[in-house]
């Protein structure tokens, strides 16, 4: 963390996938996944990412761990630039940095006892635990038990405990829980090695809504507890107001706008943000008949052939010349509340 609280930061970030063809699979352009990224995440808050299905969220996220190649720009974690490290250099950051995936059945591998999928980086990574007295018993130190599989086990059932499982269930298989409860196992998984950021990709988007509240409330526990740092990618912008203490939108591979949750819900600055919040239900039916609906013309552009200027202005109901020919930079326009767009307010 720097001395501004900053725990993560990219500056000017860019993914591009190439796309190949031809008989010696030449690169004939790329998919512009990630177009030059500007985000900072504080330590200890939950920055919530939203936009539309395609626009490059989950392709930051996993950039972010080094999962993904990275073009150009720069990744800085800790103050601590980690673009260029080798696979060497990356091991002992990698404990820092932690990742829940959105698909609870396809992240957890079928053929490995619960015990076996949340010991696994214990095993990776022995030292990471050697310290933790909190575990010894009958004078056995938190070193000598976290090098052993008697130690790993009595940690896997403290985090099944922590995440609302029996520690009873350390023996089954993922096919034998619900849904709910693998995402919960996938949650303890990523706290084994207690990271100080936990990339959250759309963590509840394949449960039912009633048991969404519960992993998002878990979630919040766990923050508390562990002084967690989330990136919480969603496109439910009802679940990312609830968790979030701020939320970056993204369109097309940019960051558009960022600001505090409740500034951002309460006066967004940009069209496409605009348009996202109107399409909000409202609780009170008579609220939601009286709601203006912005409705976006056309499609969301190709990412291997983005627009010049302003990524939005094919679609956006404020464009004029200039926002085809330049693009404008991600700045602030009221305290604290930024935003990439030359004409900034309400629609």
């Amino acid at each position: 963390m720097t001395e501004d609280g900053t725990l993560l930061r990219t500056e000017e970030l860019k993914v591009h996938f190439p796309i190949r063809g031809g008989f010696f699979g030449r690169v004939l352009g790329y998919v512009h996944a990630v177009d030059g990224v500007d985000l900072e995440v504080k330590s200890g808050e939950t920055l919530g990412l939203v936009g539309e299905s395609g626009c490059g969220k989950t392709t930051l996220g996993r950039a972010l761990l080094r999962l993904v190649p990275v073009r150009s720009g720069r990744i800085i974690v800790g103050g601590r630039d980690i673009t260029k490290l080798g696979p060497r250099q990356m091991r002992p950051v990698r404990r820092e940095m932690q990742m829940i995936f959105q698909d609870p059945f396809g992240s957890l591998d079928p053929r490995m006892t619960v015990d076996k999928i949340i010991s696994e980086p214990l095993e990776n990574f022995p030292g990471a635990i050697a310290g933790r007295d909190d575990l010894g018993k009958d004078g056995d130190s938190g070193r000598r038990l976290g090098r052993s599989a008697r130690g790993r086990r009595a940690i896997v059932q403290e985090l099944l405990q922590t995440v609302g499982l029996s520690p009873e269930h350390i023996n089954r298989y993922p096919h034998e829980f619900s849904g709910g409860q693998r995402q919960r196992i996938g949650i303890a998984r990523a706290l084994a090695l207690r990271p100080n950021l936990v990339v959250a990709d759309e963590p509840v988007s394949a449960l039912d809504v009633s048991i969404q509240a519960q992993i998002l409330n878990l979630m919040e526990e766990l923050q508390q507890k562990f002084q967690l740092t989330y990136l919480f990618i969603a496109h439910n912008l009802s679940v990312v107001r609830h968790i979030s203490d701020r939320v970056a939108v993204m369109y097309l591979g940019r960051i558009v706008e960022i600001a505090d949750s409740e500034d951002l819900y309460r006066n967004p600055l940009h069209p496409y943000t605009q348009a996202l919040m109107s399409a909000i239900p409202a609780p009170d039916p008579k609220t939601e008949r009286q709601k203006r609906r912005i409705i976006l013309q056309g499609d969301v552009p190709s990412p291997v052939n983005p627009p010049s200027g302003c990524p939005f202005h094919p679609r956006c109901f404020k464009a004029r010349d200039i926002c085809s020919q330049v693009t404008p930079p991600l700045e602030a326009k009221e305290p604290g509340h930024l935003a990439a767009c030359h004409f900034p307010g309400p629609p």
